[in-house]
């Protein structure tokens, strides 16, 4: 019996990344994955509802009736809708046996050019997302092939509720691809990578196989393309990634994109020392940190949704830990924004309001973060809504990024990704809160704002408010883990 394959196995080729391994555990060792988590069920949630709001502009659609699983049965109840020419068919399927096809559209819309394949995505743009394109491509396959004409054109109602046109694609390569891999007699090989599989149910069984087999994606900077190419040399361990010499790493060749690029001296020192204390189990300073001056510092860390499909690049927490530099204890200020663009405004101007009095009182002192995130997210909201006083510009100009300067730049740790949550565990830092993390504190977000009680709100308030004020508190002790490093001390 052939293999149908539908939209969904397009999906799992390539989100939340692309993975080839996906396609073969998800079809033979579905058992491996993890159960969803809270912010999966969230975005499961919030597409159903998406879907469901774009039908009720329908009251004149149809649904095929026919046994659950039985998709020759949909599609023949599908044929008799589509031969009566309803208006609009909600859920159809699709069925191309000649192409080893199926798919179900959210809709299919009788226009006056023909019939128009329609999806409802939370995505808020196509640029990122070229499986939905190839999701309605399928589709309109599986409908020429069934129907014996081809439709009209391919649609999708994206997040913000915007109806935009997709091209057609060729698919069959796509299609031939997941098949060979869900049919394959092995697990296909697959370098891992911490961002890349953060999001991805099987991250436990694929990361635990890397760990036991000493895979060198484990060692940080070591990239997909660079690994595949180690890998064919024989280099297929952590153990003998150390052992290369740094000159001939260094002139080794790897993929980017369309181009073969020399690793570079800088990167193949990095990974060589990378890869001993993953070896030893034991960092490494290796070069002068970069120093805050002794004084006043502010901690200062945000939370935001990093899929735009939910929040319209929302900051929702504003948080902020002043360390007054005279051995008193820090204070802590929090602020979760309401709903609604009123709301994103309101908890950006309390944000200014609370640094303007914390650079009246304490005058310019750095304000500490770690990466990118702050600086990128304070020259949205200055753009966004504006810096009546120049607060804003301020905090920008005070922004000190303790990843590069006070980790990346002096030490080498033996951890998988140098994020705040991986770095702080090594430094010892400990939380109060079994449950935390971005996308937990996306759900718990959603939760405030849908809460039923003021008992209840103020009980999530309360969480999030922690998660918060400890990743500042993790930044701190980090920071001050690292200057004592720096110096020499080591921690018992």
């Amino acid at each position: 019996m052939s293999i149908i394959i539908t939209a969904n196995d397009v999906h799992t080729l390539f989100r939340p990344s692309p993975c080839r391994r996906r396609v073969f555990l998800s079809a033979n060792r579905p058992e491996l994955a993890a159960p969803p988590t809270e912010y999966d069920r969230l975005l499961m949630r919030e597409g159903r509802e998406h879907e469901q709001a774009h039908l009720a502009t329908f009251p004149q659609a149809v649904r095929p009736r026919y046994p659950v699983g039985d998709l020759s049965a949909g599609c023949e109840t599908t044929r008799e809708l589509v031969e009566g020419n309803m208006l609009v068919i909600y859920q159809g399927v699709l069925l191309a046996p000649t192409k080893d096809i199926a798919g179900i559209p959210d809709f299919m819309l009788l226009s006056d050019e023909g019939w128009v394949i329609r999806d409802a995505k939370l995505a808020r743009n196509l640029d990122d997302h070229g499986e939905i394109t190839l999701q309605l491509t399928l589709y309109a396959d599986a409908f020429t092939d069934a129907f014996g004409f081809p439709p009209a054109a391919l649609e999708v109602v994206l997040g913000d509720g915007t109806v935009t046109t997709v091209p057609f694609v060729e698919i069959a390569q796509v299609v031939a691809e997941i098949s060979a891999l869900q049919q394959a007699g092995d697990v296909p090989d697959e370098a891992v990578g911490w961002s890349k599989c953060s999001e991805c149910g099987f991250k436990g069984f694929c990361w635990n196989e890397a760990e036991k087999a000493c895979d060198p994606a484990i060692v940080v900077g070591v990239d997909q393309g660079l690994r595949v190419v180690l890998v064919r040399a024989g280099v297929d361990t952590y153990h003998k990634l150390a052992e290369l010499d740094a000159g001939g790493l260094a002139e080794t060749r790897k993929p980017r994109g369309d181009k073969l690029v020399r690793v570079g001296p800088s990167q193949a020192q990095g990974i060589l020392r990378q890869a001993r204390v993953v070896i030893s189990g034991k960092h490494e300073m290796f070069a002068e940190p970069e120093h805050l001056p002794e004084g006043p510092r502010v901690y200062f860390d945000i939370e935001a949704d990093p899929h735009d499909e939910l929040a319209a690049n929302k900051v929702y927490l504003w948080g902020v830990l002043t360390d007054p530099g005279d051995g008193s204890q820090p204070t802590y200020w929090g602020d979760i924004a309401a709903a609604g663009r009123d709301g994103d405004r309101s908890g950006w101007l309390q944000f200014l309001d609370h640094a303007r009095g914390v650079i009246e009182q304490l005058g310019d002192i750095p304000f500490v973060h770690y990466s990118h995130y702050e600086r990128t997210w304070m020259t949205k909201y200055i753009s966004r809504w504006g810096d009546p006083d120049g607060v804003g510009e301020k905090v920008l100009e005070s922004l000190w990024d303790m990843l590069p300067k006070a980790i990346q730049r002096a030490l080498c740790l033996p951890i998988p990704s140098y994020g705040l949550k991986q770095v702080e565990q090594y430094a010892g830092f400990q939380r109060s809160q079994a449950d935390y993390g971005g996308l937990w504190s996306v759900v718990r977000y959603r939760e405030w704002l849908e809460a039923g009680t003021s008992d209840e709100r103020e009980r999530i308030a309360d969480e999030l408010l922690r998660y918060n004020r400890e990743d500042c508190e993790a930044m701190q002790w980090v920071m001050e883990w690292a200057e004592r490093a720096a110096n020499g001390v080591q921690d018992s």
